[in-house]
């Protein structure tokens, strides 16, 4: 005898089976926050900004920090450390090394990763040793490969000679003490150790933390990781120093490179959109999106209350770090963290 069939039920069940297949593919269709989707449509961005045309005033205020010498002075403004300036050029051909220091740093103000960093001590009359480095090179032969570098468009004038801050001995670098910040908020922390600088390809091994200095692995997709890399000493200032660099920035999103050293901690530089191609975990890319997203909205109602957008990244708005004095600055961030935490996404 053949069995009954209810077909009433299967059809519900069917329709169940549709229902809930139609929701997983909409899941599937909605785009998740992704710190790497959100570094690439800012590396989009950058493409558009020569056709806003000429004059700083046509210029999205972000597009300039970058420039070393102007993250100098949002950081000394900010009541940070920043390396000693010993000399500035705007032509190549103005470098002299003479009066400066036995060791020191030779550098651009725009270019990326180590391309046109120089970190140098003197070994005789006009030569020169890169930090970590046995070969000396001539004066002349350090400006030709920087004249090159400048001639294909991968660094831009003005030049700088800074303070070499010293690592664990005389020929090591400091540890480079990476901070993504999204608006006083800390993502996660890179600390890149170099055991051989050469500009544009030195060889160095890298270690991810959280803000806690917890180490978070192999959590980027095409990059190996050290364990062995101490965490850095004054982690609580380095992290409280990143978070206030990061809010004095008014960006949703900003790199900061610190130094921690035995006679505190020393800002680097700021790098508003980092080279690589940025391939995390999935949990950790959405985690970091989200909090790019979320940083927007901060950014957005502290605006709304009345913080200058462009303050801090305009050369007449910044302070002069001498005159800065109690104002500037050490006036607005008040201002900057309250209107953060109203908005209840901190």
């Amino acid at each position: 005898m053949a069995e009954s069939v209810d077909v009433g039920a299967e059809v519900d069940a069917l329709r169940a089976e549709i229902a809930d297949l139609k929701e997983r593919l909409k899941k599937a269709r909605t785009p998740r926050p992704s710190f790497r989707a959100m570094h690439a449509l800012d590396a989009r961005l950058v493409k558009h900004v020569d056709q806003l045309g000429p004059g700083r005033d046509r210029r999205p205020p972000r597009f300039g920090l970058a420039d070393k010498v102007r993250g100098r002075r949002i950081a000394t403004a900010s009541g940070v450390a920043v390396p000693q300036l010993l000399a500035q050029w705007e032509r190549l051909s103005d470098v002299r090394f003479g009066d400066l220091p036995d060791r020191f740093v030779f550098k651009s103000v725009g270019g990326a990763a180590s391309t046109g960093v120089y970190p140098l001590r003197r070994t005789g009359h006009e030569t020169y040793r890169m930090v970590t480095s046995t070969d000396d090179r001539h004066f002349a032969e350090i400006i030709s490969s920087l004249s090159e570098l400048a001639d294909a468009g991968k660094v831009r004038p003005p030049f700088i000679a800074e303070e070499l801050i010293p690592g664990q001995t005389p020929d090591d670098l400091p540890d480079d003490i990476k901070f993504y910040t999204f608006y006083g908020e800390v993502g996660h922390v890179l600390v890149r150790h170099v055991d051989a600088h050469v500009p544009g390809r030195s060889v160095y091994r890298s270690k991810y933390l959280d803000v806690t200095g917890k180490d978070l692995g192999n959590v980027n997709l095409e990059r190996e990781t050290d364990s062995s890399i101490p965490t850095p000493e004054r982690w609580d200032e380095l992290v409280a120093t990143a978070k206030r660099l990061s809010l004095a920035t008014r960006l949703p999103f900003v790199r900061v490179d610190l130094y921690s050293t035995a006679r505190g901690v020393y800002f680097g530089e700021f790098t508003p959109r980092p080279g690589g191609r940025q391939r995390y975990r999935q949990a950790h890319d959405v985690r970091l999106g989200e909090m790019w997203e979320r940083a927007i909205i901060r950014l957005e109602a502290d605006v709304a209350a009345g913080v200058p957008l462009r303050h801090a990244l305009e050369d007449d708005a910044v302070p002069d770090p001498v005159r800065a004095g109690s104002g500037g600055l050490a006036r607005l961030l008040p201002r900057l963290r309250s209107g953060a935490a109203r908005s209840g996404l901190r």
